[in-house]
């Protein structure tokens, strides 16, 4: 019996906006496949883990751009220069998650919705990310599967008109079209 063809996953969107979405991971994520196998299962590579999200992005009808260092710098000078194409960011800050204020204030300085992923449970582990106050969402625990997870939310989330309340008399988002744009300002 021949395989059934794969499903389109771009239905299950209301929108067919091309989305921008920037991944970024940060130290230590550059040596996926010699890391805890019990934490971070069997993927080889920060390559591979690379296209299952692009490929991902891809069946969705998004852009995913991915960038990886493990220099807090360089993070910060990648989110600076990819916010004005970027519409949301999935993250994984790494060995930086529960230190790093300067990349939590340059991701809320874009203005652009923010998913924390992470392979395994920050939480069952007993660490506290420092940026739990200012993302949108989590997803974590399902090893590569929770960057799956996590960008399916962010995108379905831009895609609805309604995200983040937009028509809130006090809402600093701005919408035109479906589409986020410029925050209101004080």
């Amino acid at each position: 019996m021949p395989e059934p063809p794969p499903p389109d996953l771009a239905a299950v969107r209301q929108s067919r906006r091309r989305w921008v979405i920037g991944l970024i991971d940060g130290p230590n994520m550059k040596h996926l496949g010699k890391r805890d196998p019990r934490l971070f299962g069997k993927i080889a590579s920060i390559e591979e883990l690379q296209k299952l999200v692009v490929d991902f992005g891809t069946a969705l009808g998004v852009e995913v751009e991915p960038f990886v260092s493990d220099h807090e710098g360089d993070l910060l000078e990648h989110v600076h220069a990819s916010a004005a194409r970027s519409h949301g960011y999935l993250l994984d800050a790494g060995g930086l998650t529960t230190v790093s204020e300067g990349l939590r204030h340059a991701l809320q300085e874009t203005h652009r919705p923010v998913v924390e992923v992470a392979f395994y449970n920050l939480i069952a582990n007993g660490e506290i990310s420092v940026f739990t106050p200012t993302v949108i969402g989590r997803a974590m625990g399902l090893r590569e599967y929770s960057y799956v997870a996590g960008l399916l939310g962010l995108v379905l989330a831009l895609d609805d008109e309604t995200f983040l309340n937009p028509d809130a008399p006090d809402s600093p988002i701005v919408r035109r079209g479906g589409q986020p744009h410029a925050f209101r300002s004080g």
